[in-house]
């Protein structure tokens, strides 16, 4: 059950925070989502950890995508827009406790790219590649219910 999830595993994640995609153009990502596909805007601003410009949709009943655009060069989005353009950057889940949940990463050999207080996001290769975060931010307006 999805309960086990919080409850149970090491992480106590609460829900699938996000899906992070870069972009190089933010405003046209957006009006795809939310024009075509039928997304609704929740929230729009800067993100200081990544040094983006973000914009946070929901999509459909369970999903939310987080749009990127780099603010900075030589940030880990900016290096990865500069290799393909665009694409799926990062997966998040938010999680009830960040101490125990990086706690738990770190004692599987999980290395952050990016920290700060309240997000882990992991180095790729320390997990196959891909970015995994994890965060105790609450995105605004989400209305999705915790598991």
């Amino acid at each position: 059950s999805a309960t086990w999830w919080h409850e149970e595993h090491p992480l106590h994640i609460r829900k699938t925070s996000r899906f992070t995609l870069a972009t190089r153009h933010l405003e046209r990502a957006r009006d795809l989502y939310v024009g075509t596909i039928g997304g609704t805007l929740l929230h729009e601003g800067e993100n200081d950890l990544l040094h983006t410009r973000s914009a946070y949709i929901a999509v459909g009943r369970d999903d939310v995508v987080e749009l990127v655009e780099p603010l900075d060069a030589g940030t880990p989005v900016a290096d990865y827009v500069e290799a393909n353009h665009h694409g799926l950057f990062a997966v998040w889940l938010q999680v009830e406790e960040l101490a125990g949940a990086t706690g738990h990463l770190a004692s599987k050999q999980v290395a952050p790219c990016l920290e700060d207080a309240s997000s882990f996001l992991s180095d790729p290769a320390t997990t196959h590649g891909v970015h995994w975060g994890v965060t105790t931010n609450a995105i605004p307006g989400d209305t999705r219910a915790d598991w």
